[in-house]
């Protein structure tokens, strides 16, 4: 019984250090697409990301798909300074999974 005990030890912790390995690597960020121009409409999931602070006269940004992050960087988005005229940044709707960052 004892051989048995120490052979079972390290075999676990190879399994153990495998697993964590390559859960490690399957949860490793992809690359963000870049944002560098408005208006945009989001098709696909992932992350975006602004590469400079920005300026639409009407909706900026709509998502159009489930998971998708957008990450301002420390970024704005701006729009026209008219009362009368109804726009918005970041438009989602009856999308799952999504969020935004500054």
């Amino acid at each position: 019984m004892i051989t048995k005990d120490r052979t079972r030890y390290p075999l676990v912790a190879f399994f153990a250090t495998t697993l964590t390995a390559l859960l490690s690597t399957a949860t490793q960020a992809a690359p963000a697409y870049q944002i560098d121009t408005l208006p945009i409409d989001i098709t696909k999931p992932g992350t975006y990301k602004l590469s400079k602070s920005l300026s639409a006269t009407g909706n900026a940004i709509q998502i159009l798909s489930d998971d998708v992050e957008i990450d301002l960087a420390g970024y704005s988005i701006t729009g026209p300074a008219d009362d009368k005229v109804e726009t918005l940044g970041i438009y989602s709707f009856g999308n799952n999974h999504g969020g935004c960052r500054s």
